[in-house]
């Protein structure tokens, strides 16, 4: 999270690449149709003072909220999260940072296994 919001160079990405016909469909008559069904995404959250569950002083969860929305609106409903937050307000930055990197690596192996037929 950047200033409360997503980074504008991720959110100009997100604007160029979808596209219809790329991303998404729509007819007129029945609407928009997700064009990425069947696939998978791993979303990483972090902030400098924002975490789940706190007041609003330290900012408001808009990231994920535009994340799960954009992904649902383009087809891909098995999303996973990884969440390094806070990263400045924590009490061990070390070991959540060392613990969101192991949950990557973790995910990763288990991606690698699914697209090599093992799991």
């Amino acid at each position: 999270m950047w200033n409360a919001g997503v980074p504008w160079a991720l959110k100009h990405l997100i604007d160029t690449i979808t596209q219809p016909g790329m991303c998404f469909g729509f007819d007129p008559g029945s609407g928009y149709s997700p064009l990425l069904t069947g696939r998978r995404a791993v979303v990483v959250y972090t902030s400098g003072v924002y975490q789940p569950g706190a007041s609003l002083a330290f900012g408001a969860d808009f990231h994920s909220t535009f994340f799960e929305d954009w992904l649902r609106f383009i087809g891909i409903t098995d999303v996973e999260e990884i969440r390094f937050q806070p990263t400045v307000l924590t009490q061990d930055h070390d070991g959540d940072r060392a613990a969101a990197h192991e949950r990557a690596g973790q995910m990763a192996a288990e991606f690698d296994l699914e697209r090599s037929g093992v799991a």
